[in-house]
């Protein structure tokens, strides 16, 4: 990390978060804080990439769920676990370490619109909200994270991924209408 910062280079790490666990409880839970703190406080970072964050229905889990989520249904106490890691380790990031920035590495799609009236107008197969019981929208809005990325599994013409340049649809929302000629009149500005 030190070589990157003499080249002026931002030093990033990823933390696996569950490590294929399908079992969390309070040790587990403290056992991840206690890595994120080291990592987080052993290095400096610019940011950590949190990834591996899903509980899906094939993870396993039930025996625990058994033991202390009845009650809540299955569904709800995966997204309740991953919610409750992803709080622990981001948590322990900041306070080892306040400048180190949380991040997100996320799959590609939180939920489709068809699943959740907030989702994407997309038709993947994986949701990381449904199928994966993550609600990284809420973490990112409860302030747990500090930016996302996107893991691209798929390409920029598949019919199912729309891929857009987002940036350019928040500051331009007229750009669908106006096609290319509304980053062309900002360009011309400049000339």
């Amino acid at each position: 990390c030190e070589k990157a910062q003499e080249q002026n280079l931002l030093a990033y790490a990823t933390l696996d978060l569950l490590h294929g666990q399908d079992d969390i409880d309070n040790a587990l839970l403290d056992d991840l804080a206690d890595e994120a703190a080291d990592l987080a406080g052993s290095y400096p970072l610019a940011g950590v990439f949190v990834q591996n964050f899903c509980m899906d229905q094939s993870s396993g889990g039930f025996a625990a769920y058994q033991a202390s989520g009845t009650g809540m249904g299955y569904a709800n106490y995966r997204k309740s676990m991953t919610a409750a890691a992803f709080r622990a380790v981001s948590e322990a990031i900041r306070d080892a370490s306040p400048e180190t920035q949380v991040g997100i590495y996320t799959p590609p799609v939180w939920a489709n619109q068809s699943s959740d009236e907030a989702g994407s107008n997309t038709n993947s197969g994986y949701q990381t909200l449904i199928d994966g019981n993550a609600d990284t929208k809420a973490w990112v809005e409860d302030g747990l994270a500090d930016f996302v990325a996107v893991q691209a599994t798929g390409y920029t013409s598949d019919p199912n991924l729309r891929f857009s340049n987002v940036i350019a649809d928040l500051m331009i929302p007229q750009r669908a209408l106006l096609g290319g000629w509304a980053m062309g009149i900002p360009a011309l500005y400049l000339l």
